[in-house]
């Protein structure tokens, strides 16, 4: 049904539906966590996969449920990406970040790069979206954004404005953006 990919440390609870894949945390930086990614997916052998990540992040108690219930939305739909409302710190966030589901064939038929400085959800997910998105409004998931995780590494805004400009078809951008 579904394939969890995580790369390093395990998520304080794991899920119980599903298949984990646990991968080697890559090197602190955008290029390896993206080839790494696109590596571990190309893997999954289940019809759907969903990236988690570790640390400090807490699986609600509600979210092999809502995980079930997006999968099953997404099978009857047809559309190939659906997310789950997160919490960032406790508080309502939004969707597409944590807690989204994509439909494994789909991504293994995307033309993408298979490494390079790019942010991975930046690529995928735009990609996935073209026919639609499910956006299943149940808070399922507590990210706590690490002091020393992805989204403060100098390089992390190069990747995600590479993985649009991938998506719309422009060139990388080859030299570290000031953070």
């Amino acid at each position: 049904m579904i394939t969890f990919v995580q790369l390093g440390s395990i998520i304080n609870r794991v899920p119980s539906i599903g298949v984990l894949m646990q991968f080697d945390r890559a090197a602190p930086d955008s290029a390896s966590v993206y080839k790494a990614r696109v590596h571990a997916v190309n893997q999954v052998s289940t019809e759907y996969f969903s990236i988690i990540d570790g640390y400090e992040d807490v699986i609600l108690e509600n979210f092999e449920q809502s995980m079930i219930d997006l999968c099953e939305k997404l099978t009857i739909s047809g559309i190939d990406i659906g997310s789950i409302r997160e919490q960032v710190n406790g508080e309502p966030g939004g969707f597409m970040h944590h807690g989204v589901v994509c439909r494994t064939s789909a991504f293994k038929r995307l033309r993408i790069p298979k490494s390079g400085f790019f942010h991975f959800e930046s690529v995928v997910y735009p990609m996935l979206s073209t026919r639609g998105v499910i956006e299943h409004d149940v808070e399922a998931y507590n990210w706590i954004p690490s002091p020393d995780g992805a989204t403060r590494w100098i390089d992390t805004p190069r990747a995600r404005i590479n993985g649009l400009r991938w998506v719309n078809g422009m060139p990388p951008i080859d030299r570290p953006i000031p953070k």
